[in-house]
């Protein structure tokens, strides 16, 4: 990995302290946890130990986020063997697994407490502004693998589940703050206590950033961004039930540089998302329970501008002839003599010519005027799951649920676009011997995208060489529906309050209009997957490691683009690698992790190979120094994605004062080139100058 050698006497050093520490130790510091004996649901719906999880499982927990210092929920992804995390700009992160379509990563769903955040009228995760602050995580459970069978459409290639910490465990008062020296800072603070048989918690925090430092020219980045969070959450204990609620609010304001060739202000956007997520849960039997969930997801984006352009280009006659032939229009702008067109063609295309000449020297002053991009993107989703222990050998899990969504934008789509994804499921494990059959599938009409029924399935078997090894075989199917931009894109600009008036009137639409041709298919992947897990306690050493064959196909690769996007399905992926991933424990004081990733990426698009890193990896170590005391190193590195490599190195240390107070100081060295990805406007890499990072703060609780 690019820039490995260079830290080799530190990794050194650390070791060596490692050993030396171990003689010199006279009492733990932290509780020994089993890892591979905390369920988890994410991959199944079924409560399982990581060794019968028919899939590879990251699980990064609140001691190790709060320990390495991370700010950014994106930024622990790193953590994640085969993740590769990128920005475009300071608040535009772009994060991919087993790399594909860098300018739109759009392949994962991501869950807050098993609550789809992933926001389907525009195919997209906002990374920088979801809506929980990372002090109120618990712990993040990453699934690699395809969970389409568990999780629907657009859990593609892998589902990253946001768990927040409980309210029973987050009781009194919590205050923090922190600073950075590149203009990044972040206050939080959380109430929690109890009423009756309710626990709850309330936390408000507010966060910033400048963003990078410059663009490849050398011009300052307008990339910082703000967010203001609210979050309620609550767990009620009644007999044989639960109920468990949880609230949100993210308002954020984010700095934007480009939009628009011809922009004469800059398109800042501020955002107003929402969520609500309720879910009861009660046992009817000793040996069957019921889950009821409902939520609603909303996202709002207000983003305008002012823009100027010849004043031809808002006339009725140029509008009329885009909608009939783009190209013929386009000719006129280009000054170019189209053919091909129809009869129909040829006479709006000759209006459109004598409406020029009616306006004389005034058909190319600049005209200028309000544009905008605002969209609401809403989800509201039912589902009612049931789960079944047969005996001790069987179990079983089934349910049925629908998702509305909603996006409007009369922008992207000239109004509202409507979907409802009707959904069965079924997941299955079966124990017989040293074997662990999982099988699971789920059935979707998405009402507004498909023709008809679309299945999804997993099968694995897991076979258990002894009470701490397991090997797996994995095959799944997964796939994601085009979303409102490529299916139903009516795509133009309405422009207000014209400078200059003209006709009556002071609005109009911009000529070009950009409208869906064909009904797109679902993408689809097919995964096959050998892994080995391993659990040493007395070793303390856990190991996982995966090989794994992807085929994806009717892939949307083309660039989203106003004047020329033309969607196909004829996109294309293969993907052979392998992920290790281990974690030793030496002794009570320390805490190693490291993962490596090897990918071979095959494609018949360059656009699938720009997050795409053959060798990446990560390495970390936790050291308790004493009982107040606690350092730790992280190191992050990859190989070249679009051009550049990228290396990451970061030191901190806490200080625990008292029982009510803790400091910390944290220093990372930068990646002189920091952006992973070109920017797709732009075409250029993102650069920080400031190669080095200070973070101090301070925590109070009582």
């Amino acid at each position: 990995m690019s820039g490995a050698t260079k830290y080799f006497p530190f990794f050194l050093t650390v070791f060596t302290l490692s050993f030396v520490n171990t003689v010199a130790a006279t009492e733990p510091v932290f509780d020994d946890v089993e890892l591979s004996n905390k369920p988890l649901v994410s991959p199944t719906r079924l409560q399982q130990p990581l060794r019968d999880i028919p899939a590879s499982i990251t699980v990064i927990d609140e001691y190790a986020i709060k320990t390495l210092g991370f700010r950014e929920i994106s930024e622990v992804l790193r953590l994640v063997p085969g993740m590769a995390v990128g920005q475009a700009s300071g608040n535009d992160y772009r994060i991919s697994y087993h790399g594909g379509n860098g300018l739109v990563p759009r392949r994962m769903q991501v869950l807050i407490d098993g609550m789809p955040i992933y926001q389907a009228g525009y195919a997209r995760v906002d990374w920088k502004n979801i809506g929980i602050s990372i002090a109120d995580v618990a712990r993040i459970e990453v699934t690699r693998s395809p969970s389409s069978a568990t999780y629907g459409a657009n859990a593609f290639n892998v589902v990253i589940n946001i768990v927040t910490k409980s309210p029973a465990l987050t009781q009194g008062i919590e205050w923090r703050q922190d600073y950075t020296t590149r203009d990044a800072h972040e206050s939080y603070a959380r109430y929690g206590s109890v009423i009756g048989n309710t626990h709850y918690r309330v936390s408000v925090s507010a966060r910033g950033d400048s963003g990078y430092d410059n663009n490849a020219a050398g011009a300052d980045r307008r990339d910082g961004s703000e967010l203001k969070l609210f979050n309620f959450s609550s767990h009620t204990a009644m007999d044989h039930a639960s109920l468990d609620v949880a609230a949100g609010v993210a308002n954020g304001d984010n700095l934007v540089e480009f939009a628009d060739s011809r922009q004469i202000s800059f398109p800042d956007s501020a955002l107003h998302n929402g969520f609500v997520d309720m879910n009861w849960n009660g046992e009817t039997s000793s040996a069957n329970s019921l889950k009821i969930t409902a939520s609603y997801v909303r996202a709002l984006t207000h983003q305008d501008w002012q823009s100027c352009y010849p004043l031809f280009l808002e006339t009725d006659e140029m509008r009329a002839l885009a909608v009939a032939n783009p190209d013929y229009a386009l000719a006129i702008v280009n000054r170019k003599q189209p053919s091909g067109g129809t009869a129909e063609d040829a006479a709006l295309y000759q209006a459109a010519l004598n409406k020029i000449k009616s306006l004389g020297p005034r058909a190319n002053i600049s005209e200028c005027g309000s544009i905008n991009q605002n969209q609401i993107d809403e989800s509201f989703l039912t589902e009612v799951q049931d789960t079944y222990v047969v005996d001790k050998n069987l179990r079983y899990a089934v349910g049925l649920g629908n998702r509305h969504n909603r996006f409007e934008s009369k922008t992207y789509v000239n109004g509202t676009v409507r979907n409802d994804d009707t959904y069965l499921f079924g997941t299955a494990e079966y124990i017989w011997g040293s074997f662990v059959f999982n099988i699971g599938t789920m059935a979707e009409y998405q009402h507004h995208y498909t023709d008809g029924v679309e299945f999804s399935p997993r099968a694995a078997i897991n076979y258990r060489i002894d009470d701490r090894q397991t090997l797996k075989f994995i095959v799944s199917r997964a796939l994601r529906t085009p979303d409102a931009l490529e299916n139903d894109r009516d795509w133009s600009y309405y422009v207000s309050n014209f400078t200059v008036p003209f006709d009556g009137k002071t609005s109009g639409y911009f000529f070009y209009r950009a409208l869906s041709t064909e009904q797109l298919k679902s993408e689809k992947i097919l995964s096959k997957e050998i892994s080995y897990f391993a659990n040493f306690p007395d070793h303390g050493v856990t190991l996982d490691i995966k090989a794994y064959r992807e085929e994806l196909e009717d892939l949307i690769s083309e660039k989203l683009q106003f004047l020329d996007y033309h969607p196909t399905n004829d996109g294309w992926l293969n993907n052979t690698g392998a992920e290790i991933e281990v974690h030793y424990r030496p002794d009570s004081r320390w805490i190693f992790g490291a993962t490596y990733a090897y990918q071979d990426s095959d494609t018949n698009n360059a656009y699938e190979r720009m997050l795409y890193a053959r060798h990446s990896g990560s390495f970390y170590a936790i050291w308790s120094a004493t009982s107040s005391i606690n350092m730790s190193a992280a190191y992050f590195s990859s190989s070249s994605i679009a051009g550049f490599p990228y290396d990451r190195l970061d030191i901190g240390a806490e200080k625990t004062w008292s029982p009510h107070l803790s400091t910390h100081l944290r220093v990372s060295r930068l990646a002189t080139q920091s952006g992973y990805i070109v920017d797709y406007q732009t075409h250029v890499l993102n650069r920080d100058h400031s190669l080095y990072e200070a973070t101090v703060g301070a925590t109070l609780s009582f």
